[in-house]
């Protein structure tokens, strides 16, 4: 039977992921019997067809479509239908078909699994001439918009018992959130599972919308619900573990249009840095995680995309400048500005990479493709910046705007972007997937059943944003199915990256806390570069257990999960990536350990952090790592990193060293922790300070570690929490606010009562103030901190947190004191006091220039950046800026920044300084465009070596890359210890070693070597190798032919010298550099072939 709606689907926004022509699709089953009676012998098969642009733009017209049901077993349709749907004002339509299991002839389809696919074209031109509709979608013609189809599967199953049959929808479409379980249903699994999504919006940008009118017609910024009102929502309403706000970048100050008027750039940055705030308040170590950051991006063009970056702490953008839209050219300051960090809004995906690497969160840069189609992202733009900001992509997204409560749409406008995330994979994105919820209404966790869930230790913030880092997460249709992937021997879990000596055996389990049984379980695996798998490479049917075992000796992987429960939901693994080793490799880890600075110290300014770190073969690195989040690298001892702890916060910080040896063996030292306490310029460190009540005789003494900021407050309250204060008072206190309760102790605001300020020396700063009135009940304010007038107004008049006078930079001063009146109030009485900052008073910014190099410059290598700059009072800090990002600062003159030009692209880039005053005034040089032009690295993952006699190739593993003026020594069976020893050579870190596990190479006499990129040749074949055997070739010449006999050297084999010897450079890029025999009783394996790249 074929049924086509119209459906008045809640509109979508305008540029959110459902602004193109979109197919979601949905099922009312997964598995069906055709032989049951009625509704239970057929499955609904329905696609809602949204296309919000079109509505918007009032381009109203038909979408013709196509609903197609292929066997998978061997990919023959077995049927196709379809009709047309009216796509009008709403944004949408649904178009439906119950199939009852039977092919094109009516005959009843084989038992097995059916793919169905929905299609569609919008014809928004033939709205007023329906005559002229074609009768199918094949009669449309191919210039017609078409939509981003999707596809799901069902199950034809003869044998499926009836009651069974009912169970399965029931579950399908349960009508009630299914509670989750923390504690891991596997006995000894080291991790616990929290839920949640990443991947909602407030009243801030476009979301916090009542579901009775949540539409993408509503004003931006006119919904209810603001952050905090979220988070609430989705922990104490949806029982979430965790939740993510990400505000669309450009919209914030749409919204502050509608709820925050007027708008300014000041106050677009402060509402995003609230954003970061109010999460931090939210979150509720051991009960609940709040999350904050931006989507940022739009879908104007199909290069385009959406990209969440969480916790980032600056705002990105390039609102409203007019030249910020190509991947080049920086801003042009304009008088609407809305971001802290320019990024361009079209062809510069790497761009933005680049500078969320930048602007890391305290556990790094962390990020998620939100709902990808093909194109999009620049054609998955990578490089090693994409790898590092980006953790996630989601494979399910939305719908964005369903009003739904009960956790019943599993399937329902469900999109797959599961092929995206492969694609992703194969281009060396390490990422894992998750489902998202894309909220906009006032249902927060309560609309849809999906989530994206975290392998945590304990649920506090920097565990959940180091499982985001680390990819230890998976996605899931199911509200609380636990899915563990692992080693055999628990070592390693989803989303990890490491070797593996011989081989490794992966477990596969899945949980249910409600008793779903599973219908399969697939092990996917592919090669980076090797394509995008064409299916699973293991599957298992009806089990909830499997487990394999991979014999590889060499070569790098990765394996992911898909799971489908019996009722249809899927869950998905983030992938591990294994490189493996031949047996008896190097598996002992280093050991690490910070020597300074010590745990519990307090430090301040700019720190040396030093580690030691030990190994039975080798050291190679050592990271320094802060708050979870890696910060710097040293390759050579001492090891050391210089800290400014201006950076971050001041408060407790976690400091930890990781050591890495060549065969890719970590050691972690033991966490140190500090007290970070530095004074921040115009603050006020009142830490210590005593505060005095004349007639109560009472003291309170400020604690350790309070700083009042430039021009902020602190209120000092007797005993209430500060929301209940917040509430008793009518505000919302700012983030210039420092708040303090007393536990009862200060201040009693009796009659005739005054209050005097001294600092830690017990010397009076300020006061005695004003007294209270006998009978009290009044709230005293100060006029201006510099004068000693006061109004005395009634106690209900009480302003705090704000209200106070111009200033003179007078220091700090106490501003207000208050009475509470009424029975039980007594706890809402305050003392205030203001910082009026010695640096207000100047407001002239510096001038700063770069000096050197000249605009239009070409550079390579260490290049020395230089500034001038000067200030009517005096400058204090000199920032160099690279393409937007912060890369040195310089606090005397001469202001220089050694910059290695090798860590940036061959490209056109950009050079700004900004200068700074002590009252904080910047003043930003003009732009210096220069060119950077340096050596380049080669992926040469995928070339072959073919040696002609012996008929062997040997394909160089995916990801293989040879560093500029660097090697790669492929040894014929011999452990990178065990090569080095035999040759007398210790590889550099420009060698990149190989150990072919005696595929390759054979030094026979009279051989030859080719290499190869596909079917092109690029180097060979070279000159023979003596026929006895027992020689060293090495090159001269990589410019020459290498079947030239001038072109190489001939000596004794025992003058290998791998690793080195690369001839004068022409430029060419990857060369066969040296091949040599290894003669003596088993020395067979210590032969090599060696590559050169010598751009």
């Amino acid at each position: 039977m074929l049924l086509v709606l119209a459906f008045p689907l809640l509109g979508q926004e305008f540029d959110d992921c459902d602004a193109n022509f979109i197919a979601f699709i949905g099922s009312s089953a997964y598995q069906f019997s055709p032989n049951h009676p009625g509704e239970l012998g057929t499955v609904r098969l329905f696609s809602i067809l949204s296309y919000q642009r079109a509505a918007h733009e009032k381009r109203y017209g038909f979408a013709v479509w196509q609903v197609r049901i292929d066997r998978v077993e061997d990919g023959s349709r077995v049927m196709s239908t379809g009709g047309r749907a009216f796509i009008g004002r709403d944004g949408a339509a649904v178009a439906e078909f119950y199939w009852d299991g039977r092919d094109d002839t009516g005959q009843l389809v084989p038992a097995g699994k059916y793919r169905y696919t929905f299609v569609a074209r919008y014809l928004g031109d033939r709205i007023a001439r329906l005559r002229a509709l074609p009768d199918s979608y094949d009669a449309v013609l191919e210039d017609h918009e078409e939509a981003l189809a999707s596809s799901d599967e069902v199950i034809v199953d003869y044998d499926l018992p009836l009651q069974q049959s009912r169970d399965l929808r029931l579950s399908a479409h349960a009508t009630s959130c299914q509670v989750q379980q923390h504690a891991p249903m596997e006995a000894g699994f080291a991790y616990n599972f929290y839920y949640g999504s990443t991947h909602s919006h407030s009243n801030w940008s476009d979301g916090g919308q009542p579901t009775t009118n949540c539409a993408s017609g509503n004003a931006y910024g006119s919904g209810t619900f603001a952050p905090a009102d979220v988070y609430n929502y989705a922990r104490n309403t949806a029982g979430l573990d965790y939740w993510l706000i990400n505000e669309h970048n450009h919209l914030i100050n749409d919204a502050m249009d509608t709820n925050l008027p007027p708008t300014t750039e000041v106050k677009v940055r402060q509402r995003y840095a609230d954003g970061l705030a109010q999460a931090n308040t939210s979150t509720v170590s051991g009960s609940f995680v709040a999350l904050y950051g931006m989507e940022w991006g739009v879908l104007t063009n199909p290069d385009e995309g959406h990209v969440t970056l969480i916790e980032t702490p600056k705002l990105f953008g390039w609102e409203t400048c007019s030249t910020c839209n190509g991947p080049n050219p920086e801003c042009t300051a304009g008088t609407n500005c809305y971001f802290d960090v320019f990024t361009p809004k079209r062809f510069a995906y790497l761009t933005l990479y680049a500078r969320s690497v930048a602007n890391p969160s305290s556990a790094g840069a962390l990020g998620v493709l939100n709902h990808p189609s093909a194109g999009h992202f620049d054609n998955l733009a990578f490089d090693a910046n994409a790898d590092n900001a980006i953790q996630g992509v989601a494979v399910r997204s939305g719908l964005a705007f369903t009003t739904a409560t009960d956790c019943a749409n599993a399937n329902v406008g469900a999109t797959d972007y599961s092929d995206q995330w492969k694609a992703a994979l194969n281009k060396g994105f390490h990422v894992g997937p998750t489902a998202d919820h894309d909220a906009h209404c006032n249902n927060y966790g309560m609309g849809l059943p999906t989530r994206t869930v975290y392998l945590a230790a304990s649920l506090t913030k920097a565990n959940i944003m180091a499982a985001h880092r680390a990819r230890h997460f998976y996605a899931t249709e199911d509200p609380n199915a636990q899915l563990v992937f692992r080693t055999s021997d628990s070592a390693h879990v989803m989303g990890d990256i490491f070797n593996a000596a011989g081989g490794a055996t992966l477990v596969m389990n899945l949980y249910d806390p409600d008793g779903e049984t599973i219908s399969s379980i697939e092990l996917w695996r592919g090669q980076i570069g090797g394509g995008v798998p064409a299916g699973p490479y293991a599957t298992w049917s009806n089990t909830s257990s499997a487990t394999t075992t991979e014999s590889l000796t060499s070569g790098t992987y990765y394996y992911y999960v898909h799971a489908v429960q019996s009722d249809g939901h899927d869950l998905w693994s983030s992938p591990m990536w294994i490189t493996y080793q031949a047996g008896g490799g190097d598996t002992t880890p280093p050991t690490t350990s910070i020597t300074a600075p010590s745990n519990g110290a307090t430090v301040s300014g700019t720190t040396d952090v030093t580690a030691s770190a030990s190994d039975n073969v080798g050291v190679t690195r050592v990271e320094f790592w802060l708050d979870g989040a890696l910060q710097s690298t040293d390759t050579t001892s001492p090891y050391a990193w210089s800290w400014n702890t201006a950076s971050v916060a001041n408060g407790s910080h976690t400091l930890a060293s990781k050591a890495y040896d060549a065969a890719n063996n970590a050691g972690t030292s033991t966490n140190v922790s500090v007290t970070v306490s530095n004074v921040v310029s115009g603050s006020a460190d009142v830490s210590g300070w005593i505060v005095t009540q004349a007639n109560a005789a009472g003291t309170y003494t400020i604690p350790a570690g309070t700083i009042i900021p430039a021009e902020g407050y602190l209120v000092i309250a007797r005993d209430a929490t500060k929301a209940a204060f917040e509430t008793f008072w009518a505000r919302t206190l700012g983030s210039n606010v420092v708040y303090l309760t007393t536990a009862g102790a200060m201040p009693v605001i009796n009659g005739d009562e005054n209050f005097t300020l001294k600092n830690a020396s017990s010397v009076v700063v300020d006061g005695p103030t004003p007294s209270q009135p006998a009978t009290a009940a009044k709230s005293l304010q100060r006029v201006d901190p510099c004068g000693s007038t006061w109004n005395t107004l009634v106690d209900t008049s009480g302003n705090p947190g704000s209200g106070a006078g111009g200033g003179c930079g007078g220091g700090v001063k106490i501003n207000e004191h208050s009475d509470a009146s009424g029975t039980g109030n007594f706890i809402y009485e305050f003392i205030e006091l203001h910082n009026d900052s010695a640096t207000a008073g100047d407001t002239t910014a510096p001038t700063v220039s770069i000096t050197a190099p000249s605009s239009g410059a070409t550079v390579s290598g260490a290049l020395n950046v230089t500034a001038s700059a000067s200030d009517n009072v005096g400058v204090t800090t000199v920032e160099f800026y690279l393409d937007g990002v912060l890369k040195s600062t310089d606090t005397t003159s001469p202001y220089a920044w050694s910059w290695d030009t090798t860590t940036a692209t061959n490209a056109s880039h950009a050079l700004v300084a900004k200068a700074y005053d002590a009252a904080n005034n910047i003043g930003t040089s003009t732009t210096v465009n220069v060119t950077v032009s340096n050596g380049v690295p080669i992926n040469i993952g995928g070339y072959t070596i073919t040696q002609a006699n012996a008929t062997l190739t040997y394909t160089i593993p995916a990801g293989t890359t040879i560093p500029s003026h660097g090697y790669v020594v492929i040894g014929r069976n011999a452990t990178q210890a065990q090569f080095q020893t035999f040759w007398g050579v210790t590889l550099g870190s420009n060698v990149v070693y190989i150990n072919s596990a005696d595929t390759m190479p054979q030094i026979n006499g009279s051989e030859t070597y080719t290499l190869k990129n596909g079917a092109t040749t690029v180097d060979g074949a070279t000159v023979a190798m003596a026929s006895a055997g027992g020689e060293s070739l090495k090159r001269l010449s990589g410019c020459s032919a290498a079947g030239t006999e001038s072109s190489w050297s001939r000596t004794a084999s025992s003058t290998g010298n791998p690793g080195a010897g690369g001839p004068a450079t022409c430029n060419k890029g990857v060369f066969i550099n040296e091949f040599s025999d290894a003669l003596g009783t088993g020395n067979f394996i210590y032969e090599f072939v060696e590559l050169f790249n010598d751009k």
